[in-house]
C-alpha cells in the first residue's frame, strides 16, 4: 500500500498562484500539476497562510482566559417582534405600498 503524496509548501504556493491568475481552470491545472482540483481550491484559500505562516492567528476560544479584556462574547440573534394581531401576519403583496 502506498503512502499519500506530500507536497512541499513551495509547490502549493506555485499551484495556488497559477490558480489565482485565472488563465486555466482548476481541472486544467490539476492535470498539468498532477493533483486533484479540490486540492487546488484548498491551497488557493490557504494561500495567505502558506505565504505568511508567521502571521499571528486568532486565538481559539479555549485558549482565552475568562475575565480578561480579550474575552469573546457570544452574540445572540435579535429577538423577533410580536405581531400586533393574534394570528400570524401574511407577507405583503408584490407592488403593495411599503414593499421593498
Amino acid at each position: 500500500m502506498s503512502k499519500r503524496k506530500q507536497h512541499a509548501p513551495e509547490f502549493k504556493v506555485k499551484v495556488a498562484l497559477e490558480a489565482l491568475k485565472g488563465e486555466e481552470t482548476a481541472a486544467e491545472l490539476a492535470s498539468r500539476f498532477g493533483v486533484h482540483p479540490t486540492k487546488i481550491h484548498q491551497w488557493k484559500r490557504a494561500l495567505p497562510m502558506l505565504v505568511l505562516p508567521e502571521l499571528p492567528t486568532w486565538p481559539s476560544i479555549g485558549t482565552l482566559k475568562s475575565g480578561s479584556e480579550n474575552t469573546i462574547r457570544a452574540v445572540s440573534p435579535p429577538a423577533r417582534r410580536p405581531t400586533t394581531s393574534g394570528s400570524s401576519a401574511s407577507p405583503p403583496e408584490l407592488g403593495a405600498p411599503g414593499f421593498r
